[in-house]
């Protein structure tokens, strides 16, 4: 999805063992959301990702807060009743295969998001959403995710990088509450230059964040 939506036009960044490293990482979170068949409901198959959640937290007390910031973690029904859409971070110890959030087949992943978190600040390495489940709020729900999750741990700043040419991306960050830094010339392999954006997240959001929840 990412060389699809993130990377066209450009050397794929973004491999398997790049991911495979973010998954393992204990500063890192990789985040997906699963589209669920018509024939599932969306509790049932809430409550059959619950092992989804990252099995690090047991271990890691950090992750352990990390983990409860948002229900769709600690409680994954909680986030799962207002869209048919699943969302759990990827269990280190599974690595890619045998969990039940990659491998449950009545489900797709519809979008997903890798975040890295440092004492001060955390940064958006990649968010994407499959183009047949846009404008529903994944995008949304995905990074106010990750920001929840930030915030519980004492993250405040939150920061990114976009390809210039992406308009979309821009109005979606900037309309919840990202402002552009500057830009970055030749940022992505010399090819384009970069939008850099941040947040704070003990500063409000501009209304139009909530004017767009179903939008993203």
């Amino acid at each position: 999805m990412s060389q699809q939506l993130i990377e066209a036009g450009l050397r794929p960044a973004w491999t398997a063992s790049r991911i495979h490293w973010h998954i393992t990482h204990p500063d890192s979170v990789v985040l997906i959301a699963r589209a669920e068949a018509p024939a599932v409901s969306a509790f049932g198959a809430a409550a059959s990702a619950a092992h989804a959640v990252d099995d690090r937290a047991s271990a890691d007390p950090a992750l352990a807060d990390r983990a409860s910031a948002h229900p769709g973690s600690a409680d994954p029904t909680a986030g799962s009743r207002d869209a048919a859409f699943v969302l759990g971070t990827v269990p280190a110890a599974s690595g890619t295969r045998g969990n039940s959030t990659l491998a449950a087949p009545a489900r797709c992943v519809a979008g997903f998001a890798i975040m890295r978190y440092s004492q001060d600040t955390a940064h958006l390495n990649l968010l994407a959403v499959d183009p047949g489940h846009r404008r529903k709020g994944l995008g949304r729900r995905l990074l106010e995710w990750l920001e929840e999750t930030a915030a519980t741990a004492g993250t405040f700043l939150v920061g990114l990088e976009l390809r210039a040419s992406n308009d979309g991306a821009l109005a979606f960050y900037t309309r919840l509450g990202y402002r552009e830094l500057g830009r970055v010339a030749g940022y992505y392999q010399g090819v384009e230059p970069a939008i850099r954006m941040s947040r704070d997240l003990r500063v409000s959001a501009s209304p139009e964040r909530d004017a767009g929840r179903a939008e993203s």
